[in-house]
């Protein structure tokens, strides 16, 4: 695991919320408990402990107990949210954290290389892969009727392609 890897990215300091030193944080995580009261987080890489939540729709606000006004809370803007890789949770068996399947190649089931996952996209009926085709896109839908095979240590996805789909 390399330096990068040992830090998850689940969120980015959007700015600064009230006089008191809240900060704003849009959530890039499935596991929005990550930011209840007691956590730890590390933000620009320096640890943080949450004293206190509160939502706003799709972003949360945290107030931090290291930070008590909003000077302070100033120098966090725009920094990334992390957390360590050891703690992440542990996934049931075929489900992956999108940074497991950024950047691994995505092939058909004859072994012809179709490009790689650049991107993925979370939609209600089921993600989509976006990857490298040539100088296109092949948006690849993450169903068991056109992914046949995930294998991170290979780093592969081995697809049997739709009509259509890369046309």
């Amino acid at each position: 695991m390399t330096q990068e890897e040992e830090y998850i990215l689940i969120g980015k300091v959007l700015g600064v919320w009230g006089i008191n030193g809240g900060l704003k944080i849009e959530v890039l995580t499935d596991f929005p408990e990550r930011f209840d009261a007691g956590n730890e987080l590390l933000i620009g890489r320096a640890p943080y402990t949450i004293s206190q939540t509160s939502w706003q729709k799709a972003q949360v606000i945290v107030h931090l107990s290291e930070i008590t006004g909003i000077d302070a809370a100033e120098e966090l803007s725009g920094a990334q949210v992390e957390i360590p890789a050891a703690a992440l949770k542990k996934l049931p068996k075929g489900v992956y954290y999108d940074f497991q399947l950024i950047g691994l190649e995505v092939t058909d089931l004859s072994g012809n290389r179709i490009g790689q996952i650049k991107e993925i996209l979370h939609m209600p009926s089921n993600d989509i892969y976006v990857s490298s085709y040539g100088a296109k896109e092949a948006l690849i839908p993450a169903v068991k009727d056109v992914v046949k095979e995930i294998n991170l240590q290979k780093g592969q996805v081995i697809i049997d392609p739709i009509p259509g789909l890369l046309d």
